[in-house]
């Protein structure tokens, strides 16, 4: 008995902690047939007290799926949007983290099929608090 009460504990507090996140006007763009990468994007809510930090993402919509930004660089005098591959992506408690174009994003590298406009696409993100939490992320024209 008291396993059982143990096992119903930490899945109650696992589906407490997975509701901390909540996703907002998620969307993968769509891009041309031709196109091998794609770039999800998606304002993230942390409700939670504490800080959280998204890991990772992934799912079957691409060979690679890493967390990315962009950042201003000088080169030749000029000022360039370069865009790089960053470690996780903070999330300030009881705040909005945009995934946004020339921000953080979610880039979807290698694509496995060609995108179609309103499907809806599986991603599982990994949060280190809040676990891990599948959304369904429509392909749009933006």
């Amino acid at each position: 008995m008291k396993k059982i009460i143990a096992i119903l504990s930490l899945l109650t507090l696992s589906l407490l902690a997975s509701e901390t996140i909540i996703i907002n006007d998620a969307f993968i763009r769509l891009v041309p047939s031709v196109s091998k990468n794609s770039a999800a994007f998606m304002n993230i809510k942390n409700l939670a007290n504490q800080d959280d930090i998204l890991l990772s993402a992934s799912g079957n919509i691409a060979k690679h799926i890493e967390l990315h930004t962009h950042k201003m660089d000088k080169k030749n005098g000029q000022m360039i949007m370069k865009m790089m591959q960053v470690p996780n992506i903070p999330l300030q408690a009881q705040n909005t983290t945009a995934l946004k174009k020339g921000g953080y994003h979610i880039m979807l590298i290698g694509l496995n099929k060609k995108l179609k406009e309103n499907e809806t696409i599986p991603l599982t993100l990994h949060f280190k608090n809040a676990g891990a939490k599948i959304i369904q992320v429509p392909v749009l024209q933006k």
